[in-house]
């Protein structure tokens, strides 16, 4: 898949690409949809006129859209004091997670937010995977069901704290 070009990011940012004033201008002519919709001709559209179905999106505006998401579900959780104290790569995980399911399913794995309170983070790690953490012969959760190899990797990176 690649990354970025090289400067690409720290290009668009300096405003070197279209002025401020022009962007502006589109985005009036254009307008602004938050979910997709059928343009006048018949095109999937959504945001500022993107163009779904021959254009979609570049791989680099999807990184610039995780990005911009995560850092806003980082802050969110930002307000919760077991959230604070973990390490980055904890906190990573917590935001995969709500990225994936958003923060209420999150915020129900109650298990696994006293175990990290408790900093037993191995107990945190198996609440992630099974519907009971201290009982695993309950089988395992609905999140590691729908998301199996993922869940595991999140659950190792529980455990281990860091990258």
């Amino acid at each position: 898949m690649g990354g970025p070009p090289s400067g690409w990011l720290d290009t668009l940012l300096r405003g070197e690409l279209m002025t401020e004033q022009g962007l502006k201008r589109l985005e009036t002519h254009e307008g602004y949809r938050q979910f997709p919709y059928t343009d006048t001709k018949g095109i999937a559209t959504v945001g500022i006129g993107f163009n779904l179905d021959h254009v979609g999106l570049s791989y680099e505006e999807s990184l610039m859209i995780l990005k911009m998401r995560t850092d806003k579900l980082e802050k969110d959780l930002e307000k919760y004091s077991w959230f604070t104290p973990l390490s980055m790569a904890r906190k990573d995980v917590i935001v995969n997670m709500v990225y994936n399911m958003g923060i209420g399913k999150v915020l129900g794995f109650k298990g696994m937010i006293r175990a990290i309170i408790l900093k037993n983070f191995e107990l945190a790690a198996k609440e992630m995977l099974y519907k009971d953490g201290n009982d695993c012969s309950k089988g395992k959760s609905k999140y590691y069901l729908d998301v199996k190899e993922r869940a595991e990797e999140l659950a190792t990176l529980m455990v281990r704290g860091d990258y």
